[in-house]
């Protein structure tokens, strides 16, 4: 990423350990290029980014459901890109996992230059950011989510690319780098108002300071003028940028996590769940006074922090997802630590072997490894086929065009059923978001009984919980909906069905008597 001839060429630092870069890069890429051909892994949420792609290639607009202009991704430039790769008659699938295998490698470089120009030119300055670039290039949720279809490989690079160019001083860098993750993912507002404070007020030295505020308040014009045309674009086209799906999730799963803070004991589990994650741990909590020494380090760790609080004192469910674009930027701060712990005994060049042999270490591990995680993924995969995109598949044959289909894993299913979604949740249906209110009996059933949909899949427990609500009789699930189809799960077919098809009754049921 080149930048503003104004820019002072001194602040961009070369990375000296090069060559052990390049391999760092190119085992990352060779891992996920390998599990992504073997294991050909794709995840529930991108096939509803997928669905809004091939609408917008085939000219239905910007829609999850045809002639419904609801912001149900909140990654509209990546939505773009899949549209583009699908109206050139290209594999939109595949052209979005191969960017993100490209993009996810590519952050263990940009990792290695947050780390240098934070550290500085010294002989072993660019260490830190080798030993954690070689954990970010086998690291097994990188290697899972990179190749899922998903945005997130470029979501993280994005990031990590930003911090890298706030550490530099690069605010025209930082301004691209910025626009780029916010048309990802919205939640990048929150590290751009990170980076660009942070230079406005502290990234400069006494003398530089109005040359320096002059070129990021340009900057930040630049970041403005980059979101512009979308930001426009969303208010016209659906009523606000902010998409639908943002609202439901901090609505909805709200609702369904009641408690004061229900993420801060899943949040810890998952930050502790093995060795190596304490092992990180331990490195992180001296790191953040040693990082907070070190100036151009500080946007990370006040971004980091912002960021896992916000996960730990959620309520918003704590998908897998979520963990990956900040751990290249926690790993490294980790490694900081062990660093400043190991420079008590050791020093200068033995120091530097240390770290080049720990990065041998590492890049040695997660190859022998791979194996496993190709296992665990193609495992994930063939149970998701198995189950989900065979029920879309069956539902399809089912479901008449133009009827309506109610349910909430809308991805796999919405996909391959072709069916006219109301989404359980809300992620694409703003309608259903005011059913999860306090005191509500049973969403679902409000939402069946209110808009009707002619059909409705529902899990067990989802099934459960509406067929057994303490309602009126003829407010009863059984009295508008009747049991179709009931879908095993092919993982564990002895135990009660996975899904549950109903369809709309067309005469009054018998709302007195209970199913079960």
């Amino acid at each position: 990423m080149t930048d503003s001839p104004q820019e002072p060429p001194a602040r961009r630092p070369p990375i000296p350990e090069g060559r052990a870069a390049a391999v760092i890069v190119l085992v990352a890429f060779a891992a996920r290029l390998y599990l992504l051909l073997s294991t050909h892994r794709t995840a529930e949420d991108f096939y509803i980014t997928l669905r809004y792609a091939e609408n917008i290639a085939r000219g239905q607009g910007f829609v999850y459901n045809a002639g419904q202009h609801v912001l149900g991704t909140t990654t509209p430039l990546y939505t773009l890109y899949l549209a583009l790769a699908h109206w050139l008659g290209l594999n939109a699938t595949l052209c979005g996992q191969l960017l993100n295998v490209v993009a996810d490698s590519a952050t263990c470089y940009a990792l290695c230059r947050l780390a240098r120009a934070v550290i500085g030119p010294s002989a072993s300055g660019g260490m830190p950011g080798l030993v954690a670039a070689a954990i970010v290039a086998v690291w097994p949720p990188s290697l899972y989510w990179s190749i899922s279809g998903m945005e997130t490989g470029l979501v993280t690079l994005c990031g990590t690319a930003a911090l890298a160019a706030t550490a530099e001083r690069r605010p025209y860098a930082l301004a691209v780098w910025s626009a780029l993750l916010v048309l990802l993912r919205i939640d990048g507002l929150l590290l751009a108002a990170v980076c660009f404070g942070w230079l406005a007020v502290w990234g400069h030295s006494t003398t530089e300071a109005p040359r320096h505020r002059g070129r990021v308040g340009r900057a930040f014009g630049l970041f403005i003028v980059l979101l512009a045309p979308w930001v426009v674009f969303a208010t016209v086209y659906f009523g606000s940028p902010i998409p639908t799906s943002l609202i439901a999730k901090l609505h909805v799963y709200g609702w369904q996590s009641p408690g004061l803070l229900p993420n801060l004991r899943p949040f810890a589990r998952d930050m502790t769940r093995n060795g190596l994650y304490w092992i990180l741990l331990v490195g992180a909590i001296p790191s953040v006074f040693v990082a907070w020494r070190q100036t151009g380090l500080r946007p990370a760790l006040v971004w980091i922090i912002l960021y896992y609080g916000g996960m730990a004192f959620s309520k918003s469910f704590l998908f897998g997802w979520y963990y990956v674009p900040p751990a290249p930027i926690y790993i490294l701060i980790s490694i900081q630590g062990w660093v400043w712990l190991g420079s008590l005994v050791v020093h200068g060049r033995v120091g530097s072997r240390l770290c080049y042999a720990a990065v041998a270490i590492v890049l040695l591990a997660g190859i022998v490894l791979l194996p496993k995680q190709r296992a665990l993924i193609a495992a994930d995969q063939r149970q998701d086929e198995a189950l989900l995109k065979s029920t879309g598949l069956l539902l399809a044959k089912m479901i008449a065009p133009g009827e309506t289909l109610m349910l909430e894993p809308i991805g796999w299913i919405g996909y391959y059923s072709h069916a006219r979604i109301l989404d359980a949740v809300g992620l694409v249906s703003p309608d259903v978001i005011p059913y999860f209110r306090q005191g509500a009996v049973s969403p679902y059933l409000d939402i069946l009984h209110d808009l009707r949909p002619e059909w409705a899949l529902l899990r067990t427990g989802e099934y459960d919980q509406a067929a057994r609500a303490a309602v009126p009789p003829d407010y009863r699930l059984p009295a508008s909906y009747e049991i179709v189809l009931e879908i095993p799960n092919p993982a564990a077919p002895r135990n009660r069905p996975a899904f549950y098809l109903l369809r709309r009754r067309t005469t009054p049921g018998p709302g007195s008597q209970p199913l079960h």
